[in-house]
């Protein structure tokens, strides 16, 4: 994703690996929080590069 300059929001990620066995296998909370932080560190790489 991030070698392609593809930011994938959110809502993205969560359809796309809802299908995957390790990602099912963790309480929901967990996997949640995980995709929000990698969100939320995508955008902020993505914002930081576009300032250089």
């Amino acid at each position: 994703m991030i070698f392609e300059n593809i930011y994938r929001h959110y809502l993205d990620l969560q359809k796309k690996l809802q299908s995957q066995g390790d990602y099912q296998a963790m309480p929901a909370k967990v996997s949640q929080q995980i995709l929000m932080i990698i969100d939320r560190n995508t955008e902020e790489f993505f914002s930081s590069e576009r300032s250089l």
